[in-house]
């Protein structure tokens, strides 16, 4: 809806259904107020913080959340008081999407509260403000007693990305829980540590291989360090039997960019499982190496639609004159987006394309 003459009409009507007395009604209209977002909104919702009905209270933070505008920080921040844990949390997501500092002091209290909801939606706000006075707190959460708290703080680490949470970190890896030990390894790729290199890599090989999800996130963060020493860790992967693991491998390869990771790379592409070949596709495309030419001008021919849009989109990031002929044949791809990704192909290497 971008005629604002109708906006304004709806959240008239909406504001009007406020006044309610089904209770239902009134939920319905706060999500709708929230979802739209506009700011004239806010006072008729920051009026229902202060009602009895806590259902209500709870959608009212969570609406304000969703607008985002610093006027709604004080009575936010009062909410996190709340008596029902459900609106503190709400209130404390909702101050994390407002993401003004001066909700810090009161999340940093919230994030020692009794309730492991509050203090999950405090780490969660704490990391989308990304104020480095949180580092501390948050490292102490890693050792809360709930795993939902656990996570948060791992992730909300992650995203302020200071070097003393790197060692914190690490031994998240050992959590007794697979989602924090996942945040953990999402949270060091972020970090970029050349530190957490070598626990990520013990991991990899020896440590908790039947959790598949962490072990593909241990395996992604490799690809974030930027480090050399990480391309042997991964080729080594490569190899391995979990078809999703290789192909995080493949990635992250593509990622780091390292010449060194394309002839383990090529033979990699002969392997049986689409999806790993699709990788491989889309890592020899961000490597950008001539020697990748032809086998990727081969695999406009798979049999997997996904790896002839990235073998195509891989040919349009090498910009060779020398792939043309094999990207005008696709075309004329069974596929739509195999054709879309070679005809950008095309254009790509006409404009810029390298003999």
């Amino acid at each position: 809806m971008n005629n604002p003459d109708l906006v304004k009409k709806e959240v008239e009507s909406l504001i009007a259904v406020l006044e309610d007395e089904t209770s239902h009604a009134r939920i319905e209209a706060i999500k709708a107020l929230g979802n739209i977002g506009d700011d004239r909104a806010i006072k008729p919702l920051v009026r229902i913080l202060r009602e009895e009905d806590s259902e209500l209270r709870l959608w009212a933070a969570v609406s304000l959340g969703n607008i985002g505008d610093s006027s709604a920080l004080d009575p936010l921040i009062q909410a996190v008081e709340d008596e029902d844990p459900r609106v503190s949390w709400g209130a404390a997501v909702s101050l994390g999407s407002i993401c003004d500092p001066r909700a810090i002091e009161k999340l940093l209290k919230a994030l020692e509260d009794q309730d492991s909801l509050v203090r999950w939606g405090a780490a969660e706000a704490l990391g989308n403000i990304g104020d480095t006075r949180a580092v501390d707190a948050l490292i102490q959460a890693l050792k809360d007693r709930d795993s939902l708290v656990r996570w948060g703080a791992a992730e909300a680490l992650g995203y302020i990305r200071d070097p003393r949470a790197v060692d914190p970190l690490i031994q998240a890896l050992d959590d007794r829980s697979d989602d924090v030990r996942g945040a953990a390894a999402v949270a060091l790729g972020k970090l970029a540590d050349p530190r957490a290199l070598q626990p990520l890599a013990d991991h990899i090989k020896e440590k908790y291989e039947f959790i598949r999800p962490v072990r593909r996130r241990e395996v992604s963060a490799l690809g974030e360090l930027g480090e050399e020493k990480a391309v042997a860790i991964l080729v080594e992967t490569l190899e391995t039997e979990d078809d999703d693991i290789r192909s995080s491998a493949a990635i992250a390869l593509g990622k780091l960019g390292s010449q060194s990771a394309i002839q383990p790379l090529l033979q990699a592409f002969r392997d049986p499982n689409k999806r790993v070949r699709s990788a491989v596709a889309r890592a020899l495309g961000e490597i950008a190496d001539p020697q990748a030419l032809d086998p990727l001008v081969q695999a406009l021919q798979d049999e997997s639609s996904r790896v002839r849009g990235n073998a195509a989109r891989a040919l349009g990031k090498l910009g060779d004159l020398a792939a043309l002929e094999g990207l005008i044949r696709t075309l004329k791809d069974t596929d739509e987006d195999v054709r879309r990704e070679a005809k950008e192909a095309v254009v790509k290497i006409r404009k810029t394309g390298s003999v």
